[in-house]
């Protein structure tokens, strides 16, 4: 089978691409991303289409805005102009996949072909994300171009990959046919992150990587983990290995942070922790998740994640705690609960092989494979 990808940055697009490649399929990635860089990423350089060079101005405005408070006009710019510049060049396929909020003339020109087209949003529906981070005016919004220009997209293709339910059921609340959403659960790297025998002599630690902000829901991680260490856990500690985001770290004596890090390096600090936890607000997936939970630690984790997804694979719930959204009492009584059943029991936690597999990208690769087929066998 043929499969043509359009992305303009990593995302999950890369390991896909990897994966199909793998699997026998003939794939052509179309990116900003360097061909150099996307082979430390297991894709071949002769699969990679680089875009840059064909829209020199509007990628080098985007390189020199993206980190000033004009970075949504230039992710509006060079996104924009990566959609005209694919849809003029699209390719023969029998599929085209791209990440949502820059393929609607793409999605247009492939429809023109009749190839199918897949559009793989990595959130919950664009209006439900907005509302939700409306409530939080300090937290980044999403810019009302975006809002249009996905709405748009999501009328346009034939099907929408999603990578959780709770972010299904965001596009059926709205009126969606289950027909056309598909979820497609993420995947990791098995042989990098994985249960280690080694011993790792640590304070009772709580775990979170990724971005320090409010959409991620750090400041209630920082209220449970006080109340914790108040109550029951006075040497508790609290490991956050990430970028700082719209929210301040906290100065407490027990508070440990860690720069970003490369992704191969994570699961020496998923060694020094006991409980990883993600309190999101709002969150598409958290690969996280999969990374911690492949290395053995057990995860508390809201309702608005890939949590409960884990959890249906595992059947495990000492493994896997969820918590309503926003319930800080919740958090707080999860998160206790976690932490005595982890300290009371060090071993390794191993799962059997079936479900294990389960979070591997070959598996997520080998489910859009199936889906493809099933597609095209029955017309759509």
């Amino acid at each position: 089978m043929k499969f043509v990808f359009l992305t303009s940055g990593r995302f999950h697009v890369f390991d896909q691409v990897r994966e199909l490649i793998k699997l026998g399929h003939e794939v052509k990635l179309y990116t900003l991303v360097s061909p150099r860089r996307a082979v430390q990423f297991g894709v071949p350089k002769t699969s990679v289409v680089w875009m840059a060079p064909k829209i020199p101005f509007q990628t080098m405005l985007f390189l020199l805005l993206k980190k000033t408070e004009k970075k949504q006009k230039a992710y509006r710019l060079v996104n924009t102009a990566l959609d005209k510049k694919m849809a003029r060049i699209m390719p023969e396929c029998d599929v085209f996949i791209s990440m949502s909020g820059m393929c609607i003339n793409s999605l247009r020109a492939a429809k023109s072909k009749n190839i199918l087209t897949i559009l793989q949003r990595s959130s919950r529906h664009i209006e439900s994300q907005a509302e939700i981070l409306r409530e939080f005016p300090g937290s980044e919004q999403v810019d009302s171009w975006v809002i249009d220009q996905e709405i748009a997209e999501y009328d346009e293709t034939d099907f929408i990959t999603v990578l959780s339910q709770h972010s299904v059921d965001s596009f059926l609340e709205r009126g969606f046919s289950k027909k056309k959403i598909f979820k497609l659960m993420p995947g990791v790297d098995l042989t990098q992150f994985s249960v280690s025998a080694a011993k790792n002599i640590h304070p009772p630690t709580i775990i979170y990587t990724g971005v320090w902000c409010t959409r991620k829901g750090s400041d209630l991680l920082v209220e449970a983990w006080r109340s914790l260490r108040n109550t029951c856990l006075s040497n508790l500690q609290l490991l956050h290995v990430g970028s700082q985001g719209d929210l301040l770290l906290p100065d407490d004596d027990g508070f440990v942070h860690v720069d970003h890090v490369d992704q191969a390096v994570l699961p020496d600090y998923y060694k020094r922790a006991d409980v990883f936890c993600l309190p999101s607000r709002e969150d598409g997936f958290g690969v996280v998740l999969i990374q911690a939970v492949s290395c053995g630690l057990r995860l508390v984790c809201s309702d608005r994640t890939g949590g409960p997804d884990i959890l249906e694979v595992l059947g495990n719930r000492n493994m896997v705690k969820i918590f309503k959204t926003e319930n800080i009492d919740e958090l707080t009584s999860a998160l206790e609960k976690t932490l005595k059943d982890s300290l009371k029991d060090k071993t390794n936690r191993n799962f059997p092989e079936d479900k294990y597999f389960r979070f591997s990208w070959e598996t997520h690769a080998r489910d859009l494979v199936c889906f493809v087929d099933n597609q095209m066998s029955t017309g759509g």
